[in-house]
């Protein structure tokens, strides 16, 4: 198993003759291109996590679905916290034997492709004058406004030629004619349970128990009191529902159907 020792030799001499001012000198864009790299390199496939850019004592790591880099830290800390990440997810112990391989083959990929001398030049913003810019838009719009002209070019013939086609239509005499509308049908009042019995020729009563309790008595025209209780039995319903039914059975049988 290594040793600390070992560890402080190897690492040593894979950092090599990288300066201090080298190794804290990381370029934001770098490290995000050394995480997936690093990556790719030791696991093969593509880096699948967001990368943002952490800042003060942050380490590099994985924080839920978005993975930390810290440039702050320096590229040595930097590739010791990815090395344990990356041995983390091969074998499911960031500190096993075959670690220091890996830090040491993230040190080779830094010193490869990733060390820089002095801070990232910062790109040229060109330079455009205020009357360029301002010829440039009404160039923009004048094509624009062409466009639309075509346009309504094309709509204004078509609506002339659909024009002349209906003036030789109502020349015909035969094809005047005005649309009218028809009025729209008024939905039939709806009776309430008396009119709908007296319109059918049945007695409808209304019970009132109180407290919003009714019960209606449905009878024919034809009915004749026979018992202490005219309204017994098969004459006394629930509701206004059972009492429609009820006058529309007693109608059916008052006037049934030709066969």
């Amino acid at each position: 198993m290594a040793t600390a020792k070992d560890y402080i030799r190897v690492m040593g001499k894979a950092w090599g003759d990288v300066s201090p001012e080298q190794m804290r000198n990381v370029w934001e864009s770098h490290a995000k291109s050394y995480v997936r790299a690093f990556w790719k390199q030791e696991i093969g496939v593509k880096f699948s996590w967001k990368i943002r850019i952490g800042s003060g004592n942050r380490n590099t790591w994985l924080q839920g679905n978005v993975f930390t880099v810290n440039p702050k830290a320096g590229w040595r800390d930097i590739n010791h916290d990815m090395s344990h990440f990356i041995h983390w997810r091969k074998t499911g112990l960031s500190h096993k034997g075959g670690h220091m391989s890996v830090e040491r083959d993230g040190a080779a990929l830094i010193r490869k492709r990733f060390l820089e001398s002095g801070p990232k030049p910062e790109k040229a913003k060109p330079e455009v004058s205020l009357v360029a810019k301002r010829a440039a838009s009404v160039d923009r719009r004048i094509v624009g406004w062409e466009k639309k002209l075509k346009r309504a070019k094309t709509a204004l013939k078509k609506l002339k030629k659909q024009k002349r086609y209906y003036v030789k239509k109502l020349a015909d005499d035969r094809l005047n004619f005005t649309l009218e509308r028809k009025p729209r049908k008024k939905p039939a009042k709806r009776l309430n349970i008396f009119e709908f019995g007296e319109k059918h020729g049945v007695n409808v009563e209304k019970e009132d128990w109180g407290e919003g309790a009714y019960s209606y008595y449905v009878t024919p025209k034809d009915f004749v009191e026979t018992e202490a209780d005219p309204y017994y039995g098969d004459h006394y319903v629930h509701d206004a529902k059972e009492a429609r039914e009820r006058v529309l059975a007693y109608a059916k049988v008052a006037s049934p159907s030709t066969p």
